[in-house]
């Protein structure tokens, strides 16, 4: 390597992370998002929906967690005697399912 490079690395900004026992700074290089690959690399998260090992059914997706939501909403809507705004609700629930 040439001088140049080794200067350049040496330069590079640094991650900054504290150490809960020592409370010194991290002093691996940094990636463009502030910090090094140990503490919050390049990682997005898990994958969601059956790409998850963890995925057992479809009971706690958004879709069915947005239809849960609906139907407690024309319940009460129908409880309180608002049939006009039940029957708005249920074509919006239409959309959800389609």
């Amino acid at each position: 390597m040439s001088n140049k490079t080794m200067t350049q690395a040496r330069n590079a900004p640094r991650c900054g992370a504290h150490a809960r026992t020592t409370g010194k700074p991290c002093l691996c290089p940094a990636m463009p998002n502030g910090r090094c690959r140990i503490h919050g690399g390049k990682s997005t998260g898990a994958p969601t929906g059956k790409a998850n090992g963890n995925y057992k059914n479809g009971k706690h997706t958004k879709r069915h967690k947005q239809f849960v939501q609906a139907t407690k909403a024309i319940k009460a809507a129908i409880r309180q005697n608002n049939h006009a705004k039940a029957h708005g609700l249920i074509d919006g629930l239409e959309t959800i399912l389609d």
